[in-house]
């Protein structure tokens, strides 16, 4: 029997750009799902936010919400330092969970709530949202059904105005590497998960990241802040199937933003270009 699935958003503030206008209005429009927790740092905003959204429960405590027993899953739209917390809560919890990419502040932290999470046999899912771009689905079609033949190469170009030289009160977190949440984890790792989702997965490869911009002003103060990612990246490598890649990633464009991929196969030729979303995803 269908069993509604009762969801708890951690980081579901109203204010929160992007839970608010992606994962709560979509599921408000499933059937089969129920937000029925709010979750947000302060008590004030999450009973705020949860009474805006009509839903019934409201805390502060990212593990007093994957405990309640009305939440089946729980979605972690926190910023990436965050996310370590949420999803261990959730894990431990024994409840379903949906997380943010990047999953974690490093490789390390990804492994161990990777192996809890299968340790206690749950569903669990990183959000790399190009996989549903219809886009990207229907250049993955065309090069599965040979369209432009063998794929003999892939040139992909990713473009920001973000991560370099400027940056608001908000996204200033984004210019330290500590943090977790930068040009390589987000930008670049989104990027090339598309490209592997449409033509395959890398068989070898070398990167180079510099950091070329040491400083950035803040806009909202004109505060200089030191900048610790990079913002510069490039990869050339080989995909399984024997296509040659070369991937550059680059922050603090002021000319032009976005994705461009270019497929050259034995019989023709696929050119995608995406616009980029307001926080560097696609």
């Amino acid at each position: 029997m269908d069993k509604t699935i009762h969801v708890g958003v951690i980081g579901g503030s109203a204010n929160n750009q992007w839970a608010s206008s992606t994962h709560i209005p979509a599921l408000q429009r499933l059937p089969k799902f129920k937000i029925t927790a709010i979750g947000t740092t302060r008590m004030e905003s999450a009973e705020k936010s949860a009474s805006q959204f009509g839903v019934p429960h409201a805390f502060a405590d990212s593990n007093e919400l994957a405990h309640d027993p009305d939440v089946d899953m729980v979605i972690a739209s926190v910023k990436v330092p965050g996310h370590y917390d949420a999803v261990m809560a959730t894990l431990n919890a024994g409840k379903h969970v949906y997380c943010e990419w990047p999953l974690g502040l490093n490789t390390s932290q990804a492994i161990e709530m990777n192996n809890l999470a299968t340790a206690k046999k749950v569903h669990h899912a990183v959000g790399l949202q190009a996989r549903q771009s219809p886009e990207v689905n229907f250049v993955k079609d065309l090069v599965a059904e040979g369209y432009i033949g063998k794929v003999l190469s892939c040139h992909m170009k990713v473009f920001t105005t973000a991560k370099g030289g400027t940056t608001n009160e908000a996204s200033k977190y984004l210019l330290n590497h500590s943090n977790g949440a930068n040009l390589l984890t987000i930008n670049a790792g989104h990027a090339i998960d598309a490209l592997c989702y449409a033509v395959g997965d890398f068989k070898e490869l070398s990167a180079t990241i510099a950091n070329q911009i040491k400083q950035a002003k803040v806009q909202e103060t004109g505060e200089i802040i030191e900048k610790t990612t990079a913002d510069q990246i490039l990869i050339n490598g080989i995909l399984k199937s024997g296509a040659t890649v070369s991937i550059h990633v680059q922050g603090g464009v002021s000319y032009r933003t976005g994705v461009s991929l270019e497929i050259y196969g034995t019989e023709g030729v696929i050119v995608l270009y995406i616009m980029l979303s307001f926080n560097g995803g696609i």
